[in-house]
């Protein structure tokens, strides 16, 4: 699996977060996460990210989001509902395994 600052497109980088569970990178209209091995991602990550995001990319574009799964982690799927239940929305949702 290739990390994302090894892909060409990383020149077109608007900003990078490290954080202890892993790695976001936002481009215009587009966040890649690398989250770090064993962690689980949950509301209160997901609430961190979806701040950064619209503090970077605005909040009225549209956003797609890709996990780059270079690491294993776990997700609480039940959070997918918080999101929507906040009003949150994403363009496109893509995982690369």
């Amino acid at each position: 699996m290739q990390r994302v600052r090894e892909l060409e497109f990383f020149k077109k980088i608007k900003q990078i977060r490290e954080y202890e569970f892993g790695t976001f990178y936002f481009f215009d209209g587009l966040v890649i996460s690398e989250m770090n091995e064993g962690e689980t991602f949950n509301w209160d990550i997901a609430e961190t990210i979806i701040k950064v995001a619209y503090e970077v990319l605005g909040k009225d574009k549209p956003i797609a989001y890709i996990s780059n799964r270079i690491h294993n982690y776990s997700v609480v799927p039940t959070d997918w509902l918080k999101f929507y239940k906040h009003r949150h929305k994403l363009e496109f949702y893509s995982i690369v395994a």
